[in-house]
């Protein structure tokens, strides 16, 4: 834990604002489909309270939006980086409501889909914010 809140999650802050924001510069309507799709297999796996197919869905759907960005090198880092909070997700979302995981993920496909940087970005931050604060080791 110490590693992931320390290491990967402010990484992936980074990496997540820079993806987010670029995508929205050359973002279609098609580039949504993919990122909507997992947004409804993630959807049908909290309803079937499926832990692990969530969390696939979770990192696909991340995965998804930066595949948007032409930026070959944001790809390589999130593959560097996504099996460690695919692992760290699992265990944490055992003790999740799943069905928050998929509210919060709905609320960054919306603020996609509006197009507002501030607003992607403000909904993203607060959503990864959420992960860190709740999962930060108990002294």
């Amino acid at each position: 834990p110490e590693e992931v809140h320390g290491v990967l999650i402010p990484i992936r802050l980074m990496l997540e604002r820079f993806a987010f924001s670029k995508a929205l510069e050359v973002m279609t309507p098609a580039d949504l489909e993919p990122i909507a799709e997992q947004l409804d297999v993630m959807a049908a796996a909290a309803a079937a309270g499926d832990v692990d197919a969530v969390v696939d869905a979770d990192i696909a759907f991340h995965e998804a939006v930066l595949q948007v960005v032409p930026q070959f090198h944001t790809v390589q880092i999130w593959h560097g980086i996504a099996p460690r909070i695919r692992v760290y997700f699992r265990r944490e979302s055992l003790a999740r409501d799943l069905d928050s995981v998929v509210d919060e993920h709905r609320a960054l496909l919306e603020a996609l889909r509006g197009g507002d940087r501030k607003t992607v970005l403000e909904t993203l931050g607060q959503h990864i914010k959420r992960v860190q604060t709740e999962g930060e080791p108990r002294p």
